[in-house]
């Protein structure tokens, strides 16, 4: 039973790694990152929902099992400080070699050097995590709501530079900032605490489902009909609670949906290969960019049609593979 609860959280943390790597590869090669193209979209479609909130929320779901919270504090500094190391591999360098940029804008290699992605709003989330373990979950949810209700306005009048970018940045170059992003761990939280109880793990995930359906509904409503500048419709990055609602509900019911899948996938060579992404996922998200971002020197920023950009991210997909595999039989640091 315990392997199977852990199977299908792989499973669906392995396909995002696999939609994440084709997005990143669709978004930095093709022309218009595929937009307007059938393969392009739904490359960019995938990498959304199914990817960053699935490992956000799978990551708060994880967060209960941790006992040393120190220890938890400090591999979120880790992850914080391998973000920035990150963003000087796989774009600063590169963008200097190519030397085509905009001083000290966003394009700049310094501007893509504080560049916010996934590693830091994953590092800072734990940290604001583990302040909050001993709290009661009703309190996590308050939090989450506020969070997601008050990002508009840090977005529109709170102080913004490179410090405070990971907070509630609104730049081109912040793609996950904590306000509103923060949601997700802490719905993870909420989620991971009946769940881990659970004896029943069929009953759980039928009302985890069941709930997210409503989510689901009651949001896609509500962003089809509400956006105003406190609850905007947005953008990937940035949006209003509504959206968030309905992407959570698209998150427990995909949990659901591979609660079923771990069953017959089970021992089998695609259940390995996703749970082997799933355990390797922060390896897999550094080398599969570095591999992406210095690709930039050889194919070029956005100049490949739609089916290029796809067939070159699957390339990386493999390559990826290959070296983490590597990586994992040598593990140079311990992790």
């Amino acid at each position: 039973m315990a392997n199977q609860r852990i199977l299908f959280l792989d499973l669906a943390r392995g396909l995002a790694v696999f939609f994440m790597i084709l997005q990143h590869g669709m978004i930095m090669y093709a022309v218009d990152e595929g937009a307007g193209t059938p393969v392009g979209d739904f490359i960019v479609l995938a990498g959304t929902a199914p990817a960053a909130p699935v490992f956000m929320f799978i990551m708060g779901g994880f967060f209960l099992k941790a006992r040393d919270m120190e220890a938890v504090r400090l591999r979120g500094l880790k992850l914080m400080a391998l973000g920035y190391v990150l963003n000087l591999l796989r774009f600063s360098i590169p963008t200097l070699l190519l030397g085509a940029y905009d001083g000290w804008g966003p394009d700049s290699p310094v501007g893509q050097f504080f560049a916010v992605d996934i590693l830091q709003m994953a590092g800072f989330s734990l940290i604001v995590m583990s302040t909050l373990a001993e709290m009661k979950p009703r309190n996590w949810v308050l939090l989450a709501l506020a969070v997601g209700g008050t990002a508009p306005f840090f977005w529109a009048y709170a102080p913004r530079n490179f410090i405070l970018d990971i907070l509630w940045g609104s730049g081109p170059n912040v793609a996950f900032p904590i306000f509103p992003w923060l949601i997700y761990p802490l719905a993870g939280m909420c989620w991971g605490r009946g769940f881990w109880g659970e004896e029943n793990t069929d009953g759980f995930l039928n009302r985890s489902m069941a709930a997210g359906l409503v989510f689901m509904a009651v949001g896609g409503v509500c962003w089809l009909t509400i956006d105003t500048p406190w609850m905007p419709a947005g953008d990937y990055s940035r949006s209003g609670l509504h959206v968030h609602f309905f992407i959570l509900g698209f998150v427990l019911a995909w949990l659901w949906l591979f609660h079923g899948v771990a069953r017959v996938l089970e021992g089998g060579a695609l259940a390995r290969l996703l749970s082997f992404w799933s355990r390797n996922v922060t390896p897999v998200y550094v080398i599969q960019w570095l591999l992406v971002g210095w690709g930039m020197l050889v194919v070029g920023y956005q100049e490949s049609s739609a089916w290029m950009a796809a067939g070159l991210g699957l390339a990386v997909v493999g390559l990826t593979h290959v070296v983490t595999r590597q990586y994992d039989s040598l593990r140079p640091w311990g992790y």
